[in-house]
C-alpha cells in the first residue's frame, strides 16, 4: 500500500531549487507556470518562498517575485518541460532557458531561445546568451528548432549546458547538442560521437572529498555525456540500459545513480549506481517486484519507467524520489520512493500518496538543495508533485 506524506503546500510549479540559509530554513525558488489553454509551460515570474522546517507542519513565508518577462523580451515566454532551472555556484544566480512560445505548441518549440541569469536575492535579471539557436546552428547545421529540454549549470567561472535540437532533413530529426563557456567564449558542440539523439538535462556531480567533477547529461537512447571540469572535454558514454539514461547525484553516498525510461513494451528499465570519478562504469541494481497503488494499478519495479529523480532526506529517512509510470500506453503515472542504497530491494520501494491518501499525482520535476556557501548540492527537504498528467 501506498505511504502517506504527512504535509503538502501548494505552489503553482513542477520544480524548484532550495537554498539553505539556516539550521531548518531554505530559501525555495520556483518557475510560476501558467497554463494559456494550450501549454502549462508560460512563464512570466521566478517566485521565492522561505520554509521553516522547525514548525510542525513546516511554516512558509509570503512569497516574493521577480519579472523574467521583460528582460526576455519576449511576448509569451515559455520554460522547457523539466529541467527548467540550474545554477551558478560562481555568480550566485538562478539559470534560466525560456524561449518565445509558437503559438500552437503544447511544448517549447522555438528558434528564439535565451539564457537568463538571476541573481538569487532578485536584485538582477541578466541575458547571459541571447540566441541559443544561431549558437546552436554553428555546430548544427541544419538544426530546425530548439524543443523540450533547455538547461545549464555553472562552476568556477565555466558554464555547460544542453539543447534538445530537431532537423527538419533525414529519417531521424533528433539532434544532440552541448553548449560549454570557457569564462570568454560560448561554444557549441554536435554531441552525436555516439548517436545523435537529444540530449534532456545537466547534473553536476562531485567527487567524495566534495571536489567539482564536472556535468552529466540526461541522453535519449542511452546517449548521456561526461563534460569535464575545468577542461569542459566531452565524453560520450552510458551506464548501460536502451533508453533515456539519466543521472542523479546523491550527496549523502557520493555516487551517480541512474534512472531509465524508454517506450519498449517488457524491456527492463534500469537502476544503476555509479562513482562519479567514472560514472558510466556502472552497477546494475534494478529492483524486481510488484506493488499495487490505490487504484489497483499493478507497477512492476524491473519494466516500468523511472525518470526525474531527486534525492530527498527529512533527517530520519534518506530516498531516492521519482516518477514511475508504465509503457508503452502510460495509462498511469505514480510517485515513488525507494531507500538510498536498497535500490535492488523491492521491500524499499513505495508509492506515495498526499497526507489524504490520495496517489493519483506524479513527481515531473526535479528539486535540488544547494548549500551556496560551500558550493554543493544537498539532499532536499520537500519534492514537488503534479495531480494527474501534467
Amino acid at each position: 500500500m501506498p505511504i502517506n506524506m504527512q504535509y503538502e503546500y501548494a505552489l503553482p510549479t513542477i520544480e524548484a531549487l532550495l537554498f539553505k540559509t539556516g539550521a531548518y530554513t531554505y530559501e525555495v525558488i520556483y518557475p510560476e507556470l501558467l497554463h494559456n489553454g494550450t501549454t502549462p509551460y508560460i512563464c512570466r515570474n521566478l517566485k521565492k518562498r522561505v520554509v521553516d522546517f522547525s514548525t510542525s507542519p513546516p511554516s512558509w513565508g509570503s512569497e516574493s517575485s521577480i519579472d523574467v518577462e521583460t528582460p526576455s523580451g519576449f511576448t509569451n515566454p515559455i520554460t522547457p518541460d523539466n529541467g527548467i532551472l540550474g545554477y551558478n555556484f560562481e555568480t550566485d544566480e538562478i539559470l534560466l532557458g525560456l524561449g518565445e512560445w509558437d503559438g500552437t505548441s503544447a511544448h517549447l518549440s522555438t528558434t528564439s531561445a535565451k539564457l537568463l541569469a538571476i541573481k538569487r536575492d532578485f536584485s538582477a535579471v541578466n541575458v547571459i546568451q541571447s540566441d541559443l539557436f544561431a549558437l546552436a546552428q554553428t555546430a548544427v547545421t541544419d538544426a530546425a528548432r530548439i524543443a523540450y529540454y533547455i538547461q545549464f549549470y555553472g562552476y568556477g567561472g565555466k558554464i555547460a549546458g544542453i539543447l534538445e535540437l530537431f532537423s527538419d532533413s533525414g529519417s531521424a530529426n533528433e539532434r544532440s547538442c552541448i553548449i560549454t563557456y570557457d569564462g570568454a567564449t560560448w561554444t557549441a558542440i554536435h554531441a552525436n560521437t555516439r548517436y545523435d539523439y537529444a540530449q534532456q538535462g545537466i547534473e553536476p556531480i562531485w567527487g567524495a572529498s566534495d571536489n567539482f567533477l564536472g556535468w552529466l547529461t540526461r541522453g535519449h537512447g542511452t546517449n548521456s555525456h561526461f563534460i569535464s571540469y575545468p577542461a569542459l572535454s566531452v565524453t560520450a558514454g552510458s551506464p548501460g540500459g536502451l533508453f533515456t539514461t539519466e543521472p542523479i547525484y546523491d550527496p549523502i553516498n557520493h555516487q551517480v545513480i541512474w534512472i531509465e525510461w524508454g517506450a519498449e513494451t517488457g524491456a527492463t528499465q534500469h537502476v544503476w549506481t555509479a562513482d562519479p570519478t567514472d560514472p558510466f562504469t556502472a552497477t546494475d541494481v534494478t529492483p524486481t517486484g510488484t506493488k499495487t497503488d490505490n487504484e489497483g494499478h499493478t507497477i512492476d519495479l524491473n519494466v516500468d519507467c523511472k525518470a526525474s529523480g531527486s534525492i530527498f532526506s527529512d533527517g530520519t529517512n534518506n530516498w531516492l524520489v521519482l516518477r514511475v509510470f508504465d509503457n508503452p500506453d502510460r495509462l498511469f503515472f505514480r510517485a515513488m520512493k525507494v531507500t538510498l542504497g536498497s535500490y535492488n530491494n523491492a521491500n524499499a520501494w513505495d508509492i506515495i500518496a498526499d497526507p489524504s491518501g490520495n496517489d493519483d499525482f506524479l513527481i515531473y520535476g526535479s528539486v535540488r538543495a544547494i548549500n551556496p556557501t560551500d558550493k554543493l548540492f544537498l539532499p532536499s527537504p520537500l519534492f514537488i508533485v503534479s495531480s494527474g498528467i501534467f
